[in-house]
């Protein structure tokens, strides 16, 4: 399993992590989970509600469920209930109701690169985009 919240609050004052606090930087990646490891990716959170078939638990730095899609909202995106544009407003929504994960998030992409991991083939539709891009819009309120 992934670290837990406390854990992760640990990495950000530095406890675990050599991070350079003196300059902020804001540096977040998106990237398939079953693509390769590699050091460029930085602290890598898997975004998934689910664990994903196959990924060993080591390749994984944070594993943060409450980014995935709700199961609701999985359900209906995979049968095609509504479009794309329905699907990203509906996550935007459920983000919405969760302000302290992602003001933990972006607070460590602060200081440290972060990749944020997802299942999906096509990252133009995928929840991790959209999560990146909430992430930018919280850069701009600090």
């Amino acid at each position: 399993m992934g670290k837990s919240g406390l854990e992760i609050n640990k990495v950000l004052l530095g406890w675990r992590t050599k991070i350079n606090k003196s300059v902020p930087m804001f540096v977040v990646g998106t990237k398939r989970v079953y693509d390769p490891v590699c050091n460029e990716d930085g602290y890598r959170i898997l975004t998934m509600r689910f664990w994903p078939r196959g990924i060993p638990r080591t390749s994984i730095d944070y594993w943060e469920k409450e980014f995935g899609p709700s199961v609701e909202l999985l359900k209906a995106g995979r049968s095609d209930v509504f479009n794309w544009e329905e699907y990203s407003r509906r996550y935007i929504a459920e983000m919405s109701h969760r302000p302290s994960e992602l003001e933990r998030l972006y607070k460590l992409s602060r200081y440290r690169k972060v990749t944020l991991l997802c299942g999906c083939k096509d990252e133009n539709f995928c929840h991790r985009s959209l999560l990146k891009e909430i992430l930018l819009n919280i850069r701009q309120v600090y």
